[in-house]
C-alpha cells in the first residue's frame, strides 16, 4: 500500500519495537508510516485508532482489519473468558472500528462506477487467486 502512496498506520497492542520496525522499513522505501498503539479488543481503542488516524491525517482511506488471535487449545479446554478474548479481538473491535471509519468513509450514495470497479478487479489478473468468496461492493452498508 505503501508503495502505492498510501500512508501506512501500523497498529500495535504490546508489540511497539516491532512496529517500529515495520515503520522504518516502510520509510526507508520511501513510504510513509506511522505506529499507533491500541489494544483492538477494547471498543474505544478500535474507535480511538480510527478517530486518531483521522486527526493525524485529516482522512481515512482504507481500514484493514487484520487484528486477530489463535489460542491453541483443544475446544473442550475453552473458557468461557477465552472465548470472550478471542471475538472481542477477531470480531467486536473490528466491528466497531469499521463504524467509526463509517462516520468518516460513508458520506455518498454508491455510483455505477463503484460496482464496476469491483467486478473489473475480480476478473483481473490480480484477483487470480480469489475463488469461492461474497464480495460485498456496498460502501459499508452491510457487514
Amino acid at each position: 500500500m505503501a508503495e502505492d502512496g498510501a500512508i501506512v498506520v501500523v497498529n500495535y497492542n504490546q508489540s511497539d519495537e516491532k512496529a517500529k520496525q515495520v515503520v522504518t522499513g516502510i520509510q526507508a522505501k520511501g513510504g510513509k508510516a506511522v505506529a499507533i498503539q491500541s489494544d483492538m479488543s477494547q471498543v474505544a481503542d478500535a474507535r480511538r485508532l480510527v478517530i486518531e488516524t483521522v486527526e493525524q491525517f485529516g482522512r481515512l482511506d482504507i481500514l484493514v482489519n487484520n487484528a486477530g488471535r489463535f489460542m491453541p487449545k483443544a475446544l473442550l479446554d475453552i473458557t468461557e473468558a477465552n472465548f470472550d478474548q478471542i471475538i472481542a479481538l477477531n470480531a467486536k473491535g473490528p466491528y466497531f472500528a469499521m463504524q467509526e471509519a463509517a462516520n468518516v468513509l460513508m458520506k455518498r450514495l454508491g455510483l455505477p462506477k463503484d460496482i464496476a470497479d469491483v467486478v473489473a478487479f475480480v476478473v483481473s489478473e490480480e484477483a487470480r487467486w480469489l475463488t469461492g468468496q461474497n464480495i460485498h461492493a456496498g460502501g459499508g452498508i452491510v457487514m
